[in-house]
């Protein structure tokens, strides 16, 4: 995974629309493509490091 891209807007291309669809609706993301710089900038609120993004044959952020 682009590690840089990953921290600057990009655009959202949820492997499984869905599942991303209700997930949007139900009210727990305001948009499609802000869960990653939300995350960042909650970490950076509470006065954590950037998490680190990880794509292999799986997705996982460690915070």
């Amino acid at each position: 995974m682009n590690h840089i891209r990953i921290f600057k807007e990009h655009t959202s291309n949820p492997v499984n629309p869905v599942l991303a669809n209700p997930v949007y609706l139900s009210g727990y993301i305001e948009q499609m493509g802000t869960g990653t710089t939300d995350i960042i900038n909650h970490c950076l609120e509470y006065g954590l490091r950037k998490p680190e993004f990880h794509q292999d044959d799986d997705f996982r952020v460690v915070i």
